[in-house]
């Protein structure tokens, strides 16, 4: 690229009236990596299926939202978020899921050092409690996430149905499940705290493997460490941590069974 058209480039990472936040036009070789903090009254800050993400660099952002940060979609690829802070502004309801980021239809996606807070739905009775940190749809694969932290998210930390998930060295805090895998995931070491219905979750047909799982229960009440799906793979290494009395390591979901599932847990886990 030219120099005349890299500051051409440059010069399209504006502040709009309407979103209040940079627009970032995006390709090969463009980016948005100075610090931008604020707070953007858009239903999604950048969106993959209302333009091009291939190639996006984004850094050293530090954003609260209304709904959601970033989409990716539409087999976008090459995408670096790092060094950033994602929050959302408020609880949602109805349909709008909040999640920080979310890779609906894409590979080759990387996000490190980012933090996704308070990503929380208001609770409905008899309806389930979404509200993801970070997740992924069944097109999307190559995912890495590294040196992330998701905290205080209703639902998820990490809910991912992506095939070829890398978790290194991640965190959760005060989520409902840790991690949630629908797909095939491996992760290096992972800490887990004060979850509520379960450290790790791992849905029919579904695999991963932790070298490292770190557990940082809430004192005092009685928690799952894992529930495994029908068909579904998992194998931990080794687990740092103590569980409260009474806790439950293992809990089969329904149609699931030491018959039809795949558990292998080392010695500190059990």
């Amino acid at each position: 690229m030219s120099r005349l058209a890299r500051a051409a480039a440059l010069a399209l990472l504006v502040a709009t009236p309407a979103i209040a936040a940079p627009v970032v036009v995006v390709g090969p070789g463009n980016s948005a990596s100075k610090r931008y903090t604020g707070m953007s009254n858009s239903y999604r800050w950048l969106d993959g299926k209302e333009r091009d993400l291939n190639g996006l660099r984004l850094s050293k952002l530090y954003l609260t939202v209304t709904r959601g940060v970033v989409r990716i979609a539409n087999g976008q690829s090459d995408v670096v978020i790092k060094d950033s802070t994602f929050i959302l502004a408020k609880p949602q309801t109805g349909d709008s899921l909040p999640v920080a980021v979310e890779v609906v239809d894409g590979h080759d996606v990387l996000i490190e050092r980012v933090t996704a807070r308070n990503w929380r739905m208001e609770p409905v009775k008899g309806a389930y409690l979404n509200g993801d940190c970070f997740s992924g749809e069944r097109l999307s694969y190559n995912v890495t996430l590294r040196q992330t932290y998701a905290i205080g998210c209703s639902d998820g930390g990490y809910d991912f149905k992506t095939t070829g998930l890398v978790l290194d060295r991640v965190t959760a805090e005060d989520v409902g499940f840790c991690l949630r895998i629908w797909g095939s995931a491996k992760a290096t070491t992972v800490a887990c705290k004060a979850w509520r219905e379960g450290a790790v979750q791992v849905k029919p047909g579904a695999s991963i493997t932790i070298d490292t799982l770190k557990i940082f229960p809430a004192a005092g009440k009685p928690v799952t460490l894992f529930g495994v799906g029908k068909g579904a793979t998992l194998i931990v290494k080794k687990c740092e941590g103590k569980l409260p009395a009474g806790s439950t390591v293992l809990f089969y979901q329904e149609g699931a069974s030491a018959a039809n599932t795949t558990v292998k847990l080392g010695a500190t886990c059990l």
